[in-house]
């Protein structure tokens, strides 16, 4: 079996090779529904939590999802050891096939608080807060890490290899450092390096939109995944799209079949967040109707409504023209 069609194996997880990538704000149960609509087995992941507000949230919205969801990651974020325990003995009940730590967000709101990435630029804080995780995590599910080349300087190795000592189960790397953000060009030759100094799995983050630059990527590094992340936003396909590429094969969804599954999108939607919250849905429309004619135009007269009747409506008229 090649490695395309083999399994990726983190400590007693076999899943394949392809996944989504953890996003704030996107990520949530509707999407993660979506995209399971297409994709059977790949893990999901969750949205970013801090562990002070698993801990204190009284209803659990962050821990609901649906069976069909699964195998689902579930995302931490912490910023001091406080708070773990209670986060960890909160979710672990959940069966979350697989936990991991966020020391790679570049968003300046995290920064400032000291998460994400900046915490690759104290390893010392970094060390403590995951020898926590592991005290309370118990070694019962896979325990991973998301990181950066590095927040300032490009350290990802030192902070890797360290996660690895540690007894981390495997390691997921966006090659740009916090200054970069999502802009630039991915550093592979670091990601190559980082994979040879690694025994544990190592998954590569950033810009995979098609099999043929996963390919490339693995060529230059052997990496053992890829995440696919904002190319999934309003293409909840596309880890199906990058696969059928793969296989020298097309997978095609038209014009109307985007846009009923936007109304599906939408749907699971109000049904998670409540109807009084329907704008929420907004940010994935452009996805869905980019290649549709006169997408510019539709976006910005839907864009424009905050009634949801009156969305709800004009969404349908829609749907009836395709």
């Amino acid at each position: 079996m090649d490695f395309w069609n083999s399994k990726l194996k983190i400590k007693n997880l076999e899943i394949p090779r392809f996944m989504s990538a953890p996003m704030d704000g996107i990520t949530d149960s509707p999407l993660r529904q979506m995209i399971r609509s297409f994709s059977k087995d790949e893990l999901l992941f969750t949205e970013m939590r801090h562990v002070a507000s698993v801990a204190n949230e009284k209803e659990g919205q962050s821990l609901k999802y649906k069976e069909l969801e699964k195998p689902l990651c579930f995302q931490f974020a912490a910023t001091k050891v406080d708070f773990i325990e209670e986060a960890v003995n909160k979710v672990l009940p959940h069966n979350f096939e697989m936990l991991n730590f966020n020391a790679c967000c570049p968003a300046k709101n995290i920064i400032k608080s000291g998460g994400g990435a900046s915490l690759m630029g104290n390893p010392k804080k970094l060390i403590a807060i995951l020898n926590e995780f592991n005290k309370h995590i118990k070694n019962e599910v896979p325990f991973t890490i998301k990181l950066r080349a590095g927040f300032k300087e490009k350290n990802v190795i030192e902070i890797a290899q360290m996660a690895q000592d540690l007894g981390l189960d495997a390691v997921i790397i966006h090659p740009r450092t916090q200054v970069e953000m999502f802009g630039g060009t991915p550093d592979i030759a670091l990601v190559a390096e980082l994979k040879k100094a690694l025994t544990i799995p190592l998954i590569y983050s950033g810009n995979i939109t098609t099999f043929a630059f996963a390919k490339e990527v693995y060529e230059q590094t052997g990496v053992d995944g890829f995440m696919v992340g904002r190319a999934l936003m309003g293409t909840p396909w596309k880890l199906e799209e990058i696969k059928a590429e793969g296989k020298n094969e097309t997978f095609t969804i038209s014009f109307d079949e985007a846009l009923t599954h936007a109304y599906k999108h939408f749907q699971l939607n109000l049904e998670y967040y409540g109807r009084e919250n329907f704008q929420i849905f907004k940010k994935h429309l452009t996805g869905y109707i980019k290649n549709v004619p006169n997408a510019s135009e539709i976006r910005h007269s839907l864009f424009l409504i905050d009634n949801l009747e009156l969305f709800e409506l004009e969404f349908k008229k829609l749907l009836q023209k395709c």
